[in-house]
């Protein structure tokens, strides 16, 4: 499904709910120090880019499966030993799949 009109808020939105139900699914912490980092770094970067850039303009299908690719990638390499990390990168790859590609 493509939304047309997406903003970074509500991406964010997307892949904490989609974070939940996988850390909940897999009994991991709703809240811990390695959740804590990820969703700090994730905010500096964000203000900083809307800063920079302005608002976000969306993404195109190949962007969007560019992304995603990486965002798998980095799942399947944390899966066994760091699952807080890698399902935080699957609930964006998911998320990018639900908003951007057909």
């Amino acid at each position: 499904m493509i939304q047309e009109r997406v903003t970074l808020l509500s991406m964010v939105q997307m892949q904490n709910d989609l974070r939940r139900k996988y850390y909940a699914d897999h009994g991991l912490p709703e809240e811990s120090p390695v959740l804590q980092g990820l969703a700090s770094g994730l905010d500096t970067t964000l203000t900083i880019m809307e800063a920079a850039a302005g608002p976000f303009q969306g993404l195109n299908q190949e962007a969007a499966a560019e992304i995603m690719d990486y965002f798998s990638q980095e799942y399947y390499a944390h899966k066994d030993y760091v699952p807080e990390i890698a399902y935080w990168y699957l609930a964006w790859a998911k998320t990018l799949e639900q908003l951007f590609m057909k």
